[in-house]
C-alpha cells in the first residue's frame, strides 16, 4: 500500500509495484501546503503546535486537520501485580509506532 491510494484498480501493491505507484504520486499537482511549527516548554512542559494550511487550488468539500504525537522504541512497563494473575515480563520487546496522544479533540468523519 502506497499512501492509501489504489495504483492499476489495487491498494495492495506488490514491492515491485511501489515504485511506480510513487512516480504516478509525484506527478500529481499538490493541493495544500502545510507549515507545523512545534513549540515545547521544558519548564511548564507544555506544547504548543502552530499549522498553517494554503490551499493552491479551490478545494471541494470539508477538510480537517488532526494532530496526533506518536512514539517509537517503547520499552514496555513491568507487569506484576498480583491480582491479575500470571503475566509474562517480556522486558527486550520494543513497542513501536505507538499513538500516544490525540491533541486536537477526539474522532470525526462519516460513520
Amino acid at each position: 500500500m502506497v499512501s492509501r491510494t489504489p495504483y492499476t484498480d489495487n491498494f495492495v501493491l506488490s514491492k515491485d509495484a511501489w515504485a511506480g505507484a510513487v512516480t504516478n504520486m509525484l506527478a500529481v499537482a499538490e493541493e495544500a501546503t502545510v507549515q507545523i511549527t512545534p513549540n515545547y516548554d521544558i519548564a511548564n512542559r507544555s506544547l504548543n503546535i502552530d499549522v498553517i494550511t494554503k490551499f493552491l487550488q479551490n478545494p471541494e468539500g470539508q477538510y480537517t486537520v488532526s494532530l496526533y504525537i506518536t512514539g517509537d522504541t517503547i520499552a514496555p512497563q513491568k507487569n506484576d501485580e498480583e491480582e491479575l494473575g500470571p503475566t509474562p515480563d517480556w522486558l527486550d520487546y520494543q513497542h513501536r509506532d505507538v499513538l500516544v496522544q490525540v491533541l486536537n479533540g477526539g474522532t470525526w468523519g462519516v460513520y
